[in-house]
Formats: structure tokens, sequence, C-alpha cells
């Protein structure tokens, strides 16, 4: 990944490395890193058939061990190196992730010698398999002499070889679609080409390279007559020459394409992406000429096989990259992403897309990575289609959703919502009809949100993820001045513990939860900024900034943070109104990041939440205890609970008397009070316990503390 990496890629490689560092085995964790993995893999994939040059492993045929491990070998290229290792007595595989199945019995054959193939073809029963090779082929002249017997033969690859002159007879193959011509210096032009072929690729051969070039070159009008075949069976022409004869055959009115009568779908889905990675051809360009030139199946097919790169449209200010290329694709399926929406230019554009007509698609997600001032009328002309069943809207910056995001009963069946980045909206769609389907709603990074209502009576799985303004408080907390004066009291206990945490590992964790926390207090102090707030913010900003690690900075930032954490608190219980969570008893997912919760208000939400399997609170800093031991009780299917970057948390209050639940992780949390070991844990924890980042007394490990 270090030869393609990119922001994308170093994050999903960090979310593998962290999770397979852990030492519990949790499902959300497993999920995240399989997903992370096929992220990069997919990468991987696409970097290894997107080189422009062919590698062929061409080994001697005496070799008689062979071990290829953590190395990229793809199946034809492992066929074809088998082929002529007669004296292989042991192979081994290993971890080679780019195989997806191994040669069969007749798959591929590797000669040396034309005399000696044509022998085999005369052979009586002898038939050549798929795959044919001829490798370090000494002789000046090549002939087929029985071409009838290479009927089956659909891959030629001619590699190393010191011929001057492919087979004259080449183009009685009537059904080869591949020929592969590698590393052959003294090549000097091509023969007449079968009709059946799709696939031609020159690599390493200087003389043919130049005299396949435009407008002099001997084999220019056979090459230009085979790569601009306009018929119904259009080809694709792969061929290692310089980047004005690739822009040529780009051109407007070449057509490079697979077979797609001849030839399976899941290699006509293969090719594509060949083009879109090795040519640079954009993949909505791909798509463009599939439905041209393809059929309704090949497009439904490869839409839904290829979901990961044919459904991303990246806008570019260029031609070929315009949301209007996705006009005529109304076969369109699976899922499609739209990203660089900031390259739209209006509403009118955006309208020319006709995404509304696209009833066959399932997902969508519409993204934006920078501002302009056009969010609201781009989105209002994205209009979806009514049978969507998952939406994601990234990047939005407006404080108004579109029309068709007001209409109560535009969709038929959306079950997914997700809102990320949206740094302007206060609240979700005023309608609960409008999702009145969904079971999965996602709110990440929506910094202005300041209410959560309308929530879907069928919600089953929700996450709030760093919502700062977004304020849980019961009516009875109001005004509390004793009890808020006690959680700021408390919190300067908190200065100590703190710097202990901090000295663990030179401050990188403790960096790292105050550094999320920041953030949030800077959105929430817009709402109270004042000279010695802003003061006391800088002092955060610039201190978590600095790399090397200081007692007196890290005193500064610690009673800065403080600072600011008390206003927070004053602020919360200062408030004139009650603002309960109250969610749908039916939820089973439930996960609080960085937004403001009380500890009365996460007791009465959860207290119904009787289906409530998994459990998320992280970087809560108004959290002082857990529920009591009632609330706990009742809920009777809770498996999982994480507790991240709650630093103000003292308590687990009545957690140990949860039925069933399974795995604990309990991170950074420096003022839980965790002395009496055992009488704190759950008492039917059967599966993980995981605390890190909390500060244990001496005799945490005494009286069955793991029992």
């Amino acid at each position: 990944m270090t030869l393609m990496m990119d922001d994308d890629i170093s994050k999903h490689l960090q979310i593998i490395e962290s999770g397979l560092e852990e030492r519990e085995d949790k499902v959300w964790m497993k999920e995240n890193i399989i997903k992370a993995w096929l992220f990069c893999h997919e990468q991987r994939i696409r970097f290894i058939y997107g080189r422009t040059m062919e590698m062929p492993l061409v080994l001697p045929s005496g070799l008689c061990k062979l071990s290829l491990s953590s190395c990229s070998i793809t199946d034809e290229a492992l066929a074809i190196c088998l082929g002529g290792l007669t004296s292989l007595r042991n192979l081994k595989l290993e971890y080679n992730m780019a195989l997806t199945t191994l040669p069969s019995e007749k798959e591929s054959l590797t000669v040396s010698s034309s005399v000696l193939l044509n022998h085999m073809l005369m052979a009586e029963g002898f038939t050549v398999p798929l795959n044919l090779v001829l490798l370090y082929c000494k002789e000046p002249s090549v002939s087929f002499e029985e071409p009838a017997n290479l009927s089956s033969v659909k891959c030629l690859n001619f590699l190393v070889c010191e011929m001057e002159s492919l087979p004259r007879n080449l183009k009685s193959l009537s059904t080869l679609e591949s020929l592969s011509i590698g590393c052959c210096p003294n090549i000097a032009s091509l023969p007449d080409l079968p009709s059946s072929l799709q696939r031609i690729r020159i690599s390493d051969c200087p003389v043919l390279k130049k005299n396949c070039q435009e407008p002099d070159g001997k084999s220019w009008s056979k090459f230009r007559t085979f790569a601009g075949s306009t018929s119904t069976n259009t080809k694709l022409a792969s061929l290692d020459l310089p980047l004005e004869i690739n822009e040529k055959l780009q051109a407007p009115g070449n057509s490079f394409f697979l077979n797609h009568n001849s030839t399976s779908l899941s290699k006509f889905a293969a090719l594509l992406e060949y083009f879109a990675v090795a040519w640079s051809w954009h993949l909505l360009q791909v798509i463009f000429l599939m439905a041209c030139y393809g059929t309704k199946e090949n497009c439904v097919y490869c839409l839904c096989h290829f979901t990961a790169a044919a459904s991303c449209q990246n806008l570019l200010k260029k031609q070929g990259y315009e949301l209007r290329q996705l006009k005529d694709l109304n076969e369109l399926g699976g899922s499609l992403r739209v990203e660089n929406l900031e390259n739209v230019i209006g509403k009118d554009e955006a309208v020319e897309s006709k995404l509304y007509l696209k009833s066959r698609l399932k997902e969508l997600a519409l993204e934006w990575s920078s501002e302009n001032i056009l969010h609201l009328d781009v989105l209002e002309g994205l209009r979806p289609p009514p049978q969507l069943s998952k939406l994601t809207i990234k990047g939005y910056r407006s404080d108004t959703y579109p029309g068709w995001l007001l209409e109560r009963s535009y969709f038929e069946n959306l079950e997914s919502f997700e809102l990320t980045n949206c740094s302007l909206l206060e609240g979700l769609p005023p309608d609960t009809e409008l999702l009145r389907n969904c079971s999965r709603l996602r709110i990440n990074f929506v910094p202005n949100l300041k209410e959560l209502s309308n929530l879907p009576a069928g919600l089953t799985d929700l996450s709030i993820n760093w919502c700062p303004l977004v304020m849980f408080i019961t009516n009875n907390e109001l005004g509390q001045h004793d009890l808020r004066e006690n959680i700021i009291m408390k919190a300067d206990d908190l200065t100590s513990k703190l710097a202990l945490m901090w000295e663990v590992d030179s401050g990188k964790e403790a960096r790292r939860v105050l550094w999320i926390d920041y953030s949030s207090l800077k959105q929430l102090m817009t709402l109270m900024m004042d000279d010695d707030i802003s003061k006391h913010l800088q002092i955060i900003g610039s201190g978590l900034m600095e790399r090397e690690d200081k007692v007196w900075m890290k005193e500064n930032i610690i009673k800065a943070w403080l600072f600011c954490h008390e206003q927070r608190i004053r602020f919360i219980y200062g408030r004139t109104m009650e603002m309960p969570l109250v969610l749908p008893s039916g939820l089973c997912e439930l996960s609080l990041s960085s937004c403001s919760i009380t500890d009365e208000a996460l007791a009465i939400c959860l207290g119904g939440l009787t289906s409530l399997r998994n459990l998320r609170l992280e970087h809560n800093m108004a959290l002082t205890t857990l529920p009591s031991e009632k609330v706990f009780e009742h809920l009777t299917k809770l498996d999982s609970l994480v507790v991240r970057g709650c630093l103000c948390l003292k308590s687990l209050g009545g957690l140990r008397a949860a039925p069933s639940l399974s795995c604990f992780d309990c991170w950074d949390c420096p003022s839980l009070e965790l002395a009496r070991g055992a009488e704190l844990m759950p008492l039917n924890l059967a599966g993980d316990l995981y605390i890190r980042g909390c500060i244990l007394a001496a005799d945490s490990f005494i009286n069955s503390f793991f029992r």
C-alpha cells in the first residue's frame, strides 16, 4: 500500500492494525477488521490488475521445489508458470491473496519448441488446453501445421522468444480470444488476426511497438482495423504504447470492449475494471460505454457484482465526469456513490442525472468534499428514486433540507438513513412519516444538531457521534445548583487522575482523548463564548498539537481543560428546558459518542430498552455514574457494553445486575472507582473483560476479581 497510499487506505490499515492488537473478541470489532481488510484487498486487486506491463513468472523447467508465500500472483500467471515445470515435486502456496483458483487439469500448456508442439498436435486424441504458452522458443520462425487441432485455445502467449515473426496462419485459430506478446524483440509485425480475438497485449517488443504506431507503422493498419472495430462484437486492445497512441485509442469513435456475446459476464466485469485502472478511464465512462455497447443484462450484472468500483462517480471539472453521464443509465442497480458534488454548478445540472428514474437502485451516497453556496440547489436536483432502501448524505452544507426530504410519503421503504459531516443541519427531517420504515439511523459529525425528535418507531440501530450541541437532561436535573456544583467539585479530583494517566505512555492516550473532547468543547463553547473560555481553548489546542511531552505543558493542558469542562457542566445544568432521550422500545444497538447526556437522562433512556443488545458510551463527559441495578435488571438481552473516554465517570452503578452481559470494555475512565473488585463486576460476565486506562487500587485483584 506504500505504492498507492491515500487517506482512506491509511485509515483502514489503522483499523486493521489496532483491531488485531486488541485481545478481546467482539462482534463489532470482528466486523470492522473484516470490512477494513476487504477495502484494502480491493485496492490491492485493482492495483495488481491496473498495471500497464505484464510480469510473468518464468522459471527453469528443471525446477523441483517451489514455494510462493505472501506475494501477488494471478490465476493465469500461476497456470502459465506451472505449465512448464514438468520436474516439480513440491509446491507450496501460502498467503497469496490474488489467487482465486488453482490451475485446472488441462488449463495450460507451456512448450519451448513449435516443432514439439506440432508433433503433439498430430498425436491422436491430444487436446490443447485453453491456455497455450510458447516460452523460451529459440526457433527463428513458428508455424501451426495443424491449426484445426488448436480449436480449443482461447489464450495464446509468446514469452521470451527469439522468433522473427508470428505464425502466418494465426488467423485460422477460430476460438482465440486473447493474444499476449512479451519480451520478443525480433518480432516486427502482426499477421492477419482471427475475428474471434478480443484482447491483444504487447510489451517489451520495441520493433513491433514502433510498427504499431500511427501513421507509418507497418502494422498500424491491421491494429487500427482491430482496435477501431465498430461492430457489435467490439474488442479490447491493451498495448504497451506511448501516451499519444493510448490517447488515440481512447478517442471518441474507438470502441475497446470485450466481446460480451461469447465471454462470461465475470470476465466482462473484470475487464471493465482493467479499463478504469490501467487506462485511467473513469469508471463512469466505462459504465457509459457499457450502456451504449453492452446489453442490459451485462449492465445489471456489472453493477451488482462490481459495486465497489463501478458505482462511484468522482465528479471533476472536466468533460466526461459530469452528472449527466448518468442520464440514460436507468437500469443502474445495486449501490451508487457520487463524490465531489461541489463541482456541480447548479440544480439544472443535478436534475440532468435523472436519479429519480433509476428504480433498481437500492443504495445511494451523495458526497461533498468542500464548500460552495449551491448545496441545497444541488441536493434538490438529485431527487433519488422512491424505491431506495439506503440513503447517505455526506459533507452537506446547508441548514435546510431539500423538498423531497420534506415529503412525508416520498420513500416507499427507506431502511437506512445516514448524515455525516453535515455541519449546518440542526435536526432530522421534520416529518416522522418520511422515515417510517427506517430501522438504522447514523448521525455522525453533525455539530449543529440541537434536537433529536421524530425518531422512527421501528428503529433498531441508532448511532449518534460527535453532536456536541445535543444535550440530554431531565426536568428533575434542571437548575439543580447543588448537584451541578457537586459534579464540578468531583471534577477537581480529575487533575491527579489525568496526570497519572498521562504518565503511562508519555501522554499518548490522554492526548487522544482530550483532543477528541477539545473538538466538542470548541463547538459547545460557541454558545457561551467569552474571553476566558477562548483563552483556555487556545491553551488546549496549541498544547495538544505540540509533540514534545513537557511537565508544564501537561499541567497547563489539564488545567485549561478542567476550566472549560466546568463551564460545560454549568451550561448543561443551567438550561431552562428538559430534553430527555426517548428511544423506540425495540432498539437493539445504541451508540452515544461525544454528546452530552446526564446520569438521570441515561437511566431513563435505558429503562425502556428491553431489546437492547449492544451499548456504546464514548467521550460523554457529563456522565458520572451508570444507571442503577433496577435499570440493568430490565436489560435482559444486553450482551455487550463499551465505555470509553468518559473522563468523569466514577461509578459503574448497578452494572453487576445485568443478567446476560458477556462482554465489558472499559477504556480511559481514570475517575472510575474499581477498588472493590468483584463487587462491581457483572455477576454473569461469561465472555470478555477488558480494562485499560483506568486506575486500579492495589487490592483490586483480591476477592475473586476474575471469578
